[in-house]
């Protein structure tokens, strides 16, 4: 993709959805999938139990990715003390992630942990293509296998509960703010 290109969008609006800013779908555009995990040594901000290691985590994270419809080619992990709040890795591996996205021509990047909503947008700015965590992932799969109606409302109330403080972060910040006159005009 060239560098002028916008981030591919991570959330999107199903055709005919009537939800604000896609609250209604939450979209992971099928293709080559990038798997990034992180091996967090302090005990304050460990994700993985001790028995748990990494390449199992990375592993299952392929397996969800499989079944949401990615082709994996390849994964990669950071250890570090304590996630970045901007990028939730640090900014030499998120410059290996460019490369890597680059290298591979991956149309997503699946992150093996939840990230906040600035994380996630700062991470698809830089990568330039679609960014999601493991919680994402997982609601992609619910709702591709959803077949009674209560099991379709209780994915929906998922997707909800996962979009709210994205949508609030939406609206307060970029294009949301721009739309309703405020917000950075460069």
């Amino acid at each position: 993709a060239p560098a002028s290109a916008p981030p591919r969008a991570a959330v999107s609006a199903a055709a005919g959805s009537s939800g604000a800013f896609g609250a209604d779908d939450i979209a992971i555009e099928p293709g080559r999938a990038l798997l990034v995990g992180a091996l967090i040594k302090r005990d304050r901000y460990k994700t993985l139990d001790p028995l748990w290691e990494m390449r199992d985590s990375l592993e299952e994270l392929g397996r969800l990715s499989h079944t949401a419809g990615l082709e994996v080619v390849g994964d990669t992990y950071q250890s570090m003390q304590h996630p970045s709040a901007s990028t939730f890795v640090g900014s030499g591996k998120v410059a290996e992630l460019e490369l890597l996205v680059e290298e591979l021509d991956v149309a997503t990047v699946v992150f093996d942990d939840e990230l906040s909503p600035a994380q996630q947008r700062n991470l698809a700015k830089a990568l330039k293509t679609q960014v999601v965590d493991r919680t994402m992932l997982i609601l992609q799969i619910f709702s591709q296998r959803a077949r009674s109606r209560e099991a379709k409302l209780q994915v929906a109330v998922a997707k909800m509960r996962y979009m709210l403080p994205r949508l609030t972060t939406f609206l307060t910040t970029g294009a949301g703010m721009e739309a309703r006159g405020g917000g950075g005009g460069g």
